[in-house]
């Protein structure tokens, strides 16, 4: 049999990056990956790795399907077509051949995946350790650098030409109860101190009403002219 697989950051695990096929464990793939980054560094690949490992994380391979091995081919090639189309893919080569899967296909698969007991627990642990971290806050530098990148017009363009049209994964599919590990993740955060403080004050009130600064009026008054002349 051979594993098509995708890598993704672990950050945000439902985004797939690059897609390949193995006939081995695509634990030892993902090796290869990291191990290739540094030896070809100008790959589209091996930046977004490299840019990966700089900030303290490493890529994460989840398994998309398992075909038998002639028909690996087929089975690259219409997953790397299909998705192209969400632009984050860093494939260059098309993969195997024939016609791409139909984005509702690609859709069905990729629920099918998300669905999956192992993949929810993963989500689980991936959720409660960013609860139990703090590394993740940006600093106040960084802050001001996203604010200033996020004011530049075609940026916003960028962005609001990307969630046109855009429908959410799990749009109209019941979740059901959480998970015993959700359950006690959710619990740990309800449990901080910081977080009844923040849910107090929400219910208070508090802040509501407060008059805003001229500079967010006038940030307000910019993206609500940039939307009417859209």
């Amino acid at each position: 049999m051979t594993t098509i697989y995708g890598l993704v950051d672990p950050a945000v695990p439902w985004q797939i990056r690059y897609v390949g096929k193995t006939m081995r464990n695509p634990g030892l793939r993902l090796r290869d990956h990291v191990r290739e980054s540094r030896v070809y560094p100008s790959w589209p690949k091996s930046r977004w790795i490299r840019m990966l490992l700089d900030g303290g994380r490493e890529p994460e391979v989840i398994v998309l399907e398992s075909v038998i091995d002639d028909q690996w081919p087929i089975a690259e090639r219409q997953w790397i077509a299909g998705l192209k189309q969400s632009g984050l893919l860093v494939n260059v080569k098309p993969g195997g051949e024939f016609e791409p899967l139909s984005r509702e296909k690609i859709r069905e698969r990729l629920l099918a995946i998300r669905r999956a007991p192992a993949y929810r627990s993963k989500m689980a642990e991936t959720t409660r350790r960013t609860w139990d971290s703090r590394e993740h806050h940006h600093s106040s530098e960084t802050k001001a650098k996203i604010r200033e990148i996020l004011a530049r017009p075609e940026v916003h363009a960028a962005l609001v030409q990307s969630h046109l049209g855009h429908v959410a994964w799990n749009k109209g599919i019941k979740t059901g109860p959480m998970s015993p590990l959700q359950r006690a993740s959710h619990a740990a955060a309800m449990a901080r101190t910081e977080t009844r403080e923040k849910l107090r004050v929400s219910h208070l009130g508090i802040g509501k009403g407060v008059p805003k600064s001229p500079e967010t009026r006038a940030r307000m008054s910019a993206s609500a002219r940039r939307l009417n002349a859209r």
